[in-house]
């Protein structure tokens, strides 16, 4: 190691570990995301600090301050895991012996409860939702769509005649990239219900490419889904949820039918059952009322 390297500080290796590494490993969002937290709280931070310098009870200093001035643990979370890949990389260049991330405790983070819509409840709230948009919610409460997955969705996505619809793209800042997994990328089979909601949609689009767009054709911004849905839970007298939770409500519904978790899992393009299992474990339990009735109904018979 040169002397050079010695005397490095965590700036300019940061802003190089941007240049030259996360802009080539990075999806364009996860780029933006990363460079947001090294340029406004990291760099401020360490910025000085060479990275020989760099300690355990220095990086856990910054963990208590974000911590006491209000950030949530998830968000100072996100601030550690951005810190550990670039000193991760300094430990590959052999600029440092080891990363002092790992000896640092991190925030604990409380699992929120999840929030969902019933069946009946998802049909109350379509029925709500002005005509050219019900499509949109339509989606992740049916399908299990995720909003990025929404908004980068094209007209030639959708086999009328195959009833099914082809998920290959995301969407986020008017950026279009793959999905969050390969799994991700699929070919699902479309309900009726949501087959039937695309003529209004269609109408409202034109000719653009793009299923949901403005009038001009050109992307909808991030925010807009969460103002429909807004909306659209006012008029229906629904409780407030967040967008991602359609996909929740998505997950409840289908095991309310009785779908098992083998097909559940491969319909929300989960990796494997157990990630579904993992992520919807306190759910199940709600469940099981519903299946004895079904036996019972089925001895019955």
């Amino acid at each position: 190691m040169s002397a050079q390297d010695l005397s490095m500080a965590f700036e300019s290796f940061a802003l190089e570990w941007l240049a030259t590494w996360a802009i080539v490993k990075l999806k364009a969002s996860g780029y933006r995301e990363y460079e947001g937290i090294v340029r406004r709280h990291l760099i401020p931070e360490l910025g000085e600090s060479l990275l020989v310098d760099i300690s355990p009870q220095q990086i856990q200093s910054f963990v208590a301050r974000k911590i006491a001035v209000g950030l949530s643990p998830r968000t100072v979370g996100n601030h550690i895991i951005v810190l550990k890949r670039v000193l991760e990389t300094a430990v590959d260049y052999g600029l440092l012996a080891e990363n002092p991330v790992d000896k640092v405790a991190m925030p604990r983070i409380e699992r929120s409860e999840m929030s969902f819509l019933l069946p009946s409840e998802l049909s109350q709230l379509i029925e709500a939702t002005s005509p050219p948009w019900k499509l949109l919610l339509a989606l992740p409460a049916f399908i299990g769509l995720r909003k990025g997955e929404v908004l980068a969705l094209q007209w030639s996505d959708i086999d009328l005649d195959a009833m099914t619809i082809s998920i290959s793209r995301s969407m986020r800042g008017g950026i279009v990239t793959t999905p969050k997994t390969r799994g991700s990328i699929a070919t699902l089979p479309l309900p009726e219900l949501v087959s039937s909601l695309m003529a209004d949609r269609r109408r409202q689009a034109g000719g653009h490419k793009l299923i949901f767009c403005k009038s001009d054709g050109s992307p909808l911004s991030d925010a807009t889904p969460n103002r429909i849905l807004s909306r659209s839970l006012v008029r229906a007298g629904l409780p407030s949820i967040r967008f991602h939770d359609l996909r929740h409500s998505f997950v409840v519904a289908h095991l309310s039918a009785g779908t098992d978790i083998k097909t559940l899992a491969s319909l929300g393009r989960w990796a494997s059952t157990s990630v579904l299992l993992e992520t919807y474990a306190h759910v199940l339990p709600t469940m099981g009322g519903d299946a004895v009735r079904r036996l019972d109904r089925l001895i019955n018979d």
